[in-house]
């Protein structure tokens, strides 16, 4: 299954959602936009996917990783 990372996107006017990749626009909006990045990124934590800031001209300002480290196996 591919990895649905998270965006904070700036809405003219309204201001910060929260966009999971593939799903419906989040109903909540902030006004506040480090409100906003902490949630998403409390989401992509518990996801363990990406983390994408944009800023008010929708180019990406910050990305974070939650991924997991892949480490080989060793024996």
């Amino acid at each position: 299954m591919q990895a649905r990372h998270v965006h904070v996107i700036a809405e003219r006017n309204v201001g910060w959602k929260i966009q999971t990749e593939g799903s419906s626009p989040s109903s909540e909006v902030f006004e506040d936009r480090d409100e906003a990045i902490k949630v998403a990124g409390e989401q992509a934590r518990r996801e363990g996917v990406d983390l994408y800031v944009h800023g008010p001209d929708g180019r990406i300002r910050d990305h974070r990783s939650y991924a997991p480290l892949h480490r080989p196996f060793r024996s």
